[in-house]
């Protein structure tokens, strides 16, 4: 039984281990945004189906109504880590590029986002949205 048992804990100990290794992740979502507004993205994007503000109609324009009358303005800052190694692998590709590792001069960007959401009635509205 103590062959079993320190198996045990010794598996349980690699899955806690792995489970606790600090992992980083540097990528984008690309061009779509993980959520719009900045009560959508402090949710990564899960409020597609929670009314939370008027950049909403981005995300799902069917929640404007629970919304009613109102104006949100927001700037976000998306700092990307951008470069790139160019090789000398002799294929052709680009020959004005030289070999050699190239950094973005551009690293912090502002990204403003515009909400307007007007009720017409009880169960209809219109709303603007700019993110």
């Amino acid at each position: 039984m103590g062959y079993r048992r320190r198996t045990q804990t010794h598996l349980t100990l690699l899955v806690l281990s792995l489970l606790l290794w600090p992992l980083t992740a540097r990528a984008t979502n690309g061009y779509w945004a993980h959520g719009y507004g900045a009560k959508s993205k402090a949710m990564a994007g899960a409020g597609a189906a929670l009314p939370l503000d008027a950049m909403d109609a981005a995300q799902n324009p069917a929640k404007m109504v629970f919304l009613g009358n109102r104006t949100d303005l927001g700037v976000a800052a998306f700092m990307p880590e951008r470069s790139f190694i160019a090789n000398d692998d002799g294929g052709g590709g680009y020959p004005a590029i030289s070999p050699g590792t190239y950094d973005s001069e551009n690293e912090l960007f502002f990204i403003p986002c515009f909400g307007r959401n007007r009720m017409l009635d009880a169960q209809s509205s219109l709303g603007v949205c700019r993110t």
